[in-house]
């Protein structure tokens, strides 16, 4: 059977990356159950111990990407450059990667662990969507100053450990408090913000926060998030209307959140504090379901426009309610 999971009619871009098989999968003989036929469907193939094909299904999405695509096949026809021109004229832009721990998440938006984390972004083939997208941001920014148009740039790197929100670029026991202002939404009170004034500026923030996330090993995954952690690049452009003479001022944003993986228990071996971390992931992860699935009723016409949309349930949708459900 078919199944169609686009919301290309909407703001929303659907992509699915699979990743390869790794090593120790590869050795214990195991087969992929994820094949992309071609970039827009996904089948998913069910077989059993003796390999015998039991059962296929197939899914849409606006683009699907197999084990062998490349960090820059990804960052060119994954849709990345329409969010990053949406910021830029004044609307607030997402990227999440969502999917279980050790699905290759960080990788995709950052590039590989123990590089970035030891050294930095530099330029590797092996880059993900965070460092390409803010290159290409900037690129854009310089383009447009030379029609005339003034810009400033600032970057803030947050994370959301157990719902609590930590400031990644000045790392403190202390989590900062969540406010909510009456026109512009919520915001995170006394967060670091760095003025950005040159592309190498945003690149050593994205790395700053990369490298002060929390971090664990478990069963799944050596190296795995603990935290969803939130890169924010807010834009403002200055530029004279033509007509009349007066300054248009415009305000953007662009968010890059790697989100913790979604875990089963019992595969973790999760225990103790490790345990409370899984809950807290999950609960977090069931939210900002319940809320893109609202949305999505709301845009569909199943939903009345004043049906109730969970915002306030997390950290993480009160924090991205402006990209998710304002002007994004």
């Amino acid at each position: 059977s078919n199944q169609r999971i686009s919301m290309s009619s909407s703001n929303v871009r659907v992509v699915v990356r699979v990743r390869p098989l790794q090593p120790y999968e590869v050795e214990a003989r195991e087969k992929t159950a994820l094949q992309a036929v071609d970039a827009r469907t996904l089948e998913l193939v069910h077989v059993e111990s003796h390999h015998a094909l039991v059962q296929s299904r197939r899914f849409g999405f606006d683009r699907v990407f197999g084990p062998e695509t490349t960090q820059e096949e990804i960052f060119k026809t994954s849709g990345v450059h329409v969010l990053i021109h949406s910021a830029l004229v004044g609307y607030a832009s997402t990227i999440f990667a969502y999917g279980q721990t050790g699905s290759g998440k960080t990788f995709t938006m950052s590039g590989n662990e123990e590089r970035v984390t030891s050294q930095g972004f530099q330029s590797a083939e092996d880059e993900g969507l965070i460092p390409r997208s803010l290159e290409y941001l900037w690129s854009q920014v310089e383009q447009m100053r030379k029609q005339g148009v003034t810009y400033s740039v600032s970057a803030g790197y947050l994370e959301i450990y157990q719902e609590r929100v930590m400031d990644l670029l000045n790392p403190s026991t202390t989590p900062l408090v969540l406010r909510l202002h009456p026109e512009h939404g919520f915001f995170v009170e006394n967060q670091m913000l760095v003025e950005c004034e040159s592309v190498q500026d945003l690149v050593a923030v994205a790395a700053e926060g990369h490298k002060n996330r929390h971090v664990d090993s478990h069963a799944l995954n050596r190296d795995s998030s603990r935290s969803h952690s939130i890169m924010s690049v807010f834009i403002e452009s200055q530029e004279e209307d033509e007509a009349d003479g007066h300054v248009v001022i415009k305000r953007g944003k662009i968010s890059f959140v790697d989100l913790a993986g979604s875990e089963n228990l019992k595969q973790t071996h999760s225990s103790g504090s490790a345990l409370k971390e899984t809950g807290k992931i999950n609960k977090s992860l069931f939210t900002l379901g319940k809320v893109i699935s609202a949305l999505g009723d709301i845009h569909t016409g199943r939903k009345p426009r004043s049906y109730h949309v969970p915002y306030r349930d997390s950290v993480l949708t009160r924090l991205l309610m402006d990209s998710l459900g304002g002007n994004g």
